[in-house]
């Protein structure tokens, strides 16, 4: 890259640098506008990146990393070895932890190491196709629970992931006391 080699190129600036020309190609190929107007169409989930990459002409991966960055919802995409495989001890689980803003500013305290434990509990071994299909309830910066839709796809090379958000977890009410007034309407004191 430019010249560089690891040695003269530290791991951080090229972090940068491919951050920025993911970015970029991102715009190129994908033609923003576009791509939220054809995701405003349907529910987000592994169907509709599946028709993004055959819409755009582009690779799965490319495909759930964009829309999920295009989501005005919380959603996450994990790209990497599909959950039966084991990881080196220090590295990272997935290849690409893919966040939309809205995952970031409700979102930051889940991790990747914890988004791949989700995927590893929901997921089934098969040699290719949908390995998980599930709700799953993640916690937000606030403590409030929300439940995700988990879909994960193995195309044999990696497991690719998507999490979208559904709603807010119902919370239970607890009533203490029920006064009841003489007239028709009733009060509930919690």
């Amino acid at each position: 890259m430019f010249g560089d080699t690891e040695h003269t190129l530290s791991p951080s600036c090229h972090e940068q640098i491919e951050a920025q020309a993911n970015y970029g190609a991102g715009r190129l190929l994908f033609f923003q506008d576009q791509l939220r107007g054809f995701i405003s169409l349907s529910p987000p989930n592994f169907a509709l990146v599946q028709r993004i990459k055959k819409h755009h002409g582009n690779t799965l991966t490319s495909s759930l990393w964009r829309m999920v960055e295009a989501l005005d919802i919380p959603a996450l995409g994990l790209v990497g070895p599909p959950p039966w495989k084991r990881t080196a001890t220090n590295a990272d689980p997935c290849r690409y932890f893919i966040r939309s803003t809205a995952f970031i500013e409700q979102f930051a305290n889940v991790t990747e190491h914890q988004a791949c434990d989700l995927i590893r509990a929901c997921s089934s071994y098969r040699s290719g196709g949908p390995i998980a299909n599930d709700d799953v309830v993640l916690t937000d910066d606030c403590a409030q629970k929300h439940i995700f839709r988990l879909e994960s796809f193995y195309n044999r090379h990696d497991a690719l992931t998507i999490l979208t958000h559904k709603n807010l977890l119902p919370t239970k009410m607890a009533v203490s006391s029920v006064t009841v007034p003489t007239h028709s309407s009733v009060i509930v004191h919690l």
